[in-house]
């Protein structure tokens, strides 16, 4: 499983190199060395999957997100979903598909569709009818059902659909309370999670703690006035949080 560690752009440089990251697609067009950043980790081989910015409640169109996609060179794209809504969600992946297959778009650069629901019956429901359809790469698998349903419902989820995924991969999106949350869903489900992205590394850090110190602090990032933390427990925790169990 590949771990993608979302930081401020000032922090940036301690990812460069890494096999595996998530841009997220309002920064990439309000900053230029975030844009340029993985532009740059793209052209040297890094797998980088571009978000659409929902979560942050900053999700952009989907001809924008296309023109993002092609501007960082993103290998993967995350498509438009509604947090929390299976129907919402399907509605909006089909919609957006029309404009990235009327553009070629699929055929340079992998889809990834996020599966939602407010339980796993209608998670399992919308991740079914995602999972029919041939343009869609990767399944994405939110973190909001940690909330919604219980600390082990990503695993959960994953055993209702594993037989349906035909050698597609699984993406978890962020990490909640437990950094080893990630790791055990790998552990359950060995070969089908593809990777895994969150700011935890950068959270705990301006927190001054540790990722093997306990349960997530509760402190959302904030890209626009990010707060300072030490870049040595910076790769500390990056490296924590990818080898936690």
């Amino acid at each position: 499983m590949q771990f993608a560690h979302i930081v401020p752009t000032r922090y940036l440089s301690e990812t460069s190199g890494k096999a595996y990251h998530m841009a997220l697609a309002h920064l990439v067009r309000s900053d230029f060395l975030y844009s340029v950043h993985f532009q740059v980790e793209s052209r040297n081989g890094s797998y980088v999957l571009l978000d659409n910015g929902a979560f942050e409640d900053s999700m952009v169109g989907i001809d924008e997100l296309v023109n993002v996609a092609e501007e960082i060179e993103a290998t993967e794209m995350v498509l438009p979903d509604s947090i929390g809504d299976g129907k919402a969600t399907v509605r909006a992946v089909t919609d957006a598909l029309e404009y990235v297959v009327s553009r070629g778009h699929h055929k340079y650069h992998r889809l990834m569709a996020v599966a939602q629901g407010a339980d796993l019956y209608e998670w399992s429901m919308c991740a079914e009818q995602l999972l029919d359809i041939p343009e869609i790469d990767t399944l994405g698998i939110p973190k909001k059902l940690l909330t919604d349903v219980g600390p082990n419902a990503r695993a959960r989820a994953l055993q209702l659909v594993k037989n349906r995924l035909n050698g597609r991969k699984t993406h978890l999106l962020g990490c909640g309370e437990n950094p080893a949350e990630p790791r055990r869903v790998n552990n359950e489900h060995p070969g089908v999670v593809r990777g895994v992205d969150s700011s935890i590394a950068y959270v705990y850090s301006v927190e001054y703690k540790r990722v093997r110190e306990g349960l997530r602090p509760d402190y959302t990032i904030d890209f626009v006035e990010p707060a300072t933390c030490d870049s040595r427990l910076l790769r500390v925790n990056m490296f924590e949080w990818e080898g936690i169990e």
